[in-house]
């Protein structure tokens, strides 16, 4: 099972040693090539929200879902669209879908 695992790890590994990713059914953690954690991302299972599922498309980290959130160092939750630019607020939506609305 671990063995599996970690091949199934590395076959989604991006082709270039830039950034590595680990995933769970929690949360997200973006690695430099140094090792260093970049972003770590708790995964937003609210009802309204979604799961993230995450995916590699040409060695760029993406997302099927509407958002994500993370935090960089501890410090203030951030967002990303799926082309990787940060957003403004992290209350608003990286939606492949419409517009949507936000109650917080």
């Amino acid at each position: 099972m671990f063995n599996a695992l970690l091949l199934s790890f590395a076959l989604l590994a991006p082709p270039s040693d830039e950034q590595q990713i680990e995933s769970t059914d929690t949360y997200v953690k973006i690695y430099r090539a140094d090792g260093s954690i970049k972003y770590f991302a708790e995964k937003d299972k609210g009802a309204i929200h979604g799961e993230v599922k995450w995916y590699y498309d040409n060695g760029q980290i993406s997302y099927i879902g509407q958002r994500w959130r993370g935090r960089e160092n501890g410090t203030l939750p951030v967002c990303f669209y799926p082309d990787g630019k940060q957003m403004a607020q992290c209350n608003q939506f990286a939606s492949t879908g419409g517009e949507h609305g936000s109650s917080n």
